[in-house]
């Protein structure tokens, strides 16, 4: 696995990872306490869309995000969606993000 950006504010933890030869988001919401990981469709730029969402108030940056992710797993407390990513593959990911990944590596 290889950490390619990361993403953070007060509320969300955003980080695009390789995983297997796919490239996949993970986002954590932490005033929502949800997450989320799923494989990028097309050729989304994840910063890009981070900083869209930042100016226009009206866009919901996890809406946006999961609008583009297929396969994707979403994590809400007790409830899980695995709508084609298993939950292990996330707490995969959850587990080598709070481990301290670096950019590049």
């Amino acid at each position: 696995m290889k950490l390619k950006k990361r993403l953070r504010d007060d509320r969300y933890l955003v980080a695009e990872v390789e995983l297997e030869g796919k490239r996949l988001v993970y986002l954590a919401d932490f005033k929502e306490g949800t997450e989320s990981l799923g494989v990028v469709r097309g050729s989304l730029d994840v910063e890009a869309l981070w900083n869209k969402c930042k100016e226009e108030p009206n866009l919901c940056f996890p809406c946006e995000l999961l609008l583009n992710l297929d396969p994707k797993v979403v994590s809400a407390g007790n409830s899980v969606a695995e709508l084609g990513i298993p939950l292990e593959t996330l707490s995969r990911v959850r587990k080598f993000l709070m481990e301290g990944a670096d950019e590049g590596g």
